[in-house]
């Protein structure tokens, strides 16, 4: 009933296809591992997360990703985590707590937010990973299917590049 789990997490583009998995897992964590309730009656939080956002390398940033991907994934974000609030009332123990709900409203605005080297970075996406294919003998597109279309535009982004120097 003492161990406390801490969770800190970057996000990036790959691991946008995952992460409301990820917060599916945190709030199952605390329904199975409930703390025993402090001298108010309150469950403290054994499974705390804290979640941040890669900028750097540029190109595996959230910000990069098409529109309708992002407006996809972050109304599904938003609403898993606003409807498991303690005020809610989906469980009586697991909840998602408010400073945790308000990490994912600014990951939410931070992906919506406008990349002003968006050509460039996917390029450079292309590059890295293509390359990172070739060197591991893996497949990009096999691991993140989601991803497909978004890793094709980013090909024809660097092909061009290519054709044109």
């Amino acid at each position: 009933d003492e161990v406390r789990v801490n969770f800190m997490v970057t996000t990036n583009i790959l691991s946008v296809t995952t992460f409301e998995g990820f917060l599916q897992r945190i709030w199952e964590l605390r329904a199975k591992f409930p703390s025993m309730p402090d001298e108010q009656g309150r469950h403290l939080n054994r499974t705390p997360m804290m979640i941040s956002y890669l900028r750097w390398p540029d190109h595996l940033s959230i910000t990069n990703l098409p529109h309708d991907l992002k407006i996809s994934y972050t109304a599904r974000w938003s609403e898993f985590v606003k409807a498991r609030t303690f005020e809610k009332g989906y469980h009586p123990v697991a909840c998602i707590f408010h400073e945790e709900v308000d990490q994912v409203i600014r990951l939410c605005h931070f992906m919506l937010s406008t990349e002003p080297n968006i050509k460039e970075n996917m390029k450079n996406f292309y590059l890295y990973h293509s390359e990172y294919d070739k060197r591991r003998n893996v497949s990009f597109v096999n691991t993140f299917p989601e991803l497909e279309y978004f890793f094709n535009e980013c090909k024809k982004l660097a092909e061009d590049k290519i054709n044109n120097e």
